[in-house]
């Protein structure tokens, strides 16, 4: 007669049972900041490089290599700001992450957090974050680092949503100096004045939107940036998500 099947089986006196089999499934969640702000670095570099490379000041087609380095290094300053708040809100609402002070949000707070998640205007989101996580302190946007963080702004949203303009338009320019028009190119560049070196390769003219293009207007670009998210950690106790990378994106 037959012995019946058993799942075990007999080796050298010991018995022996099939290995258990453990099933997980994993998530991943995509963080971006420190990577957007590795690619201003780049494109600030490359502007740099790109100036180093010239034998003299006349201005040539390399020219065109500059201005689009200077250009995606402001819109990807911005970008990695803007994504360095967001990822901590989301994180702190969520519960992956602890507040220094705050500790973990109540539900209310953290359905303040999510809404802030989808504010479209950067500044005023950074200021209302402040104000979620400090009843005591506020944020200023009048002093340095966030008066250039502001100004910044500007630059970025006028090269976002570009609008082209008669540089002489007499109408124009009056309304200019009534302070009728604040977004105009002249006005902008009257208040970059004195924010870095222009361009060497352009003669004259506004500093907005073409004779900004210099590797010092980028590197004004990405300090700014690296700057205010430091500040924000230090003054309102919310994670950098940049913190790693600022030696490294420090621009000299």
């Amino acid at each position: 007669m037959a012995e019946p099947e058993t799942s075990s089986r007999i080796v050298h006196g010991y018995a022996t049972m099939p290995k258990p089999q453990i099933q997980a499934t994993a998530d991943i969640k995509y963080h971006l900041a420190s990577h957007f702000m590795g690619a201003a670095v780049t494109l600030a570099r490359h502007a740099n490089k790109i100036e180093l490379e010239q034998p003299n000041d006349e201005l040539d087609n390399f020219f065109n290599e500059i201005l689009g380095s200077v250009t995606g290094c402001i819109v990807m300053s911005m970008t990695a700001m803007e994504a360095n708040l967001t990822e901590a809100l989301r994180m702190y609402a969520e519960g992956t992450l602890v507040h220094v002070t705050v500790g973990r949000m109540s539900e209310e707070q953290a359905s303040k957090a999510e809404k802030l998640v989808h504010r479209t205007d950067i500044s005023e989101k950074y200021k209302d974050a402040a104000k979620l996580f400090s009843s005591t302190r506020s944020l200023d946007k009048g002093v340095t680092p966030w008066s250039d963080f502001q100004l910044l702004k500007e630059v970025r949203d006028s090269l976002v949503h570009f609008k082209p303009e008669w540089a002489t338009n007499s109408n124009r320019q009056a309304k200019i100096r009534s302070g009728a028009e604040p977004r105009s190119h002249a006005a902008l560049s009257k208040r970059l004045e004195g924010k870095f070196e222009p361009s060497r390769f352009v003669k004259g003219g506004l500093l907005f939107p073409i004779r900004m293009n210099s590797y010092d207007c980028a590197r004004w670009a990405v300090n700014t940036c690296v700057a205010c998210a430091a500040s924000f950690q230090d003054d309102f106790g919310i994670q950098n998500n940049i913190a790693h990378q600022r030696t490294e994106s420090v621009l000299p």
